[in-house]
């Protein structure tokens, strides 16, 4: 009798179980390249899809039109949207990641990583763009990655907006 009770469970159990339909499988959606540096380089020249729905590379017929910032009157705007475009603040906006940036330019002793000071003048900033382990601020990990394959244009403007910079209570 208890053969009987046991088997009885067992095939009603299957028949339930039985009854149920898997879920059908569901891929996964495909991963957005982060906006990092590295990847703005590879967007501009239609390498990495905009739009994950769209299928295989991105064509120059597809990419978006460029924004009226792209032709800014002065070194600073553009300076600025370059700023934007390459990620910048999204470390140097927190104090905690990477050192502010306003009221940097004019200093006239920046304190550095290994102990000495230096001016932050132009040559400091460009350098810091171009090579930032060679000095790198106290207090910060040498994270910031170098950005030597940019133009001498879009650095003297990175420059040009690092040097407007002004903090609410500064100059």
């Amino acid at each position: 009798m208890r053969t009987h009770y046991w088997v009885s469970i067992l095939v009603s159990s299957a028949l339930a179980l039985s009854a149920c339909q898997r879920p059908a499988k569901v891929a996964a959606p495909e991963p957005l390249p982060p906006d990092y540096p590295d990847n703005i380089a590879l967007r501009q020249r239609g390498l990495v899809k905009d739009n994950p729905s769209d299928s295989g590379v991105a064509s120059q017929a597809t990419q978006k039109p460029p924004t009226p910032a792209a032709n800014a009157d002065t070194p600073e705007a553009r300076g600025e949207q370059l700023y934007n475009q390459h990620g910048c603040s999204s470390c140097h906006a927190n104090k905690q990641v990477a050192p502010l940036l306003a009221d940097l330019f004019g200093q006239s002793a920046r304190k550095l990583a290994n102990g000495a000071t230096v001016k932050a003048d132009e040559a400091y900033i460009r350098e810091s763009i171009v090579n930032p382990a060679a000095k790198v601020a106290a207090g910060y990990p040498p994270i910031m990655p170098s950005y030597s394959h940019l133009p001498k244009e879009e650095i003297d403007a990175l420059v040009a907006y690092i040097k407007s910079l002004r903090s609410a209570g500064g100059k």
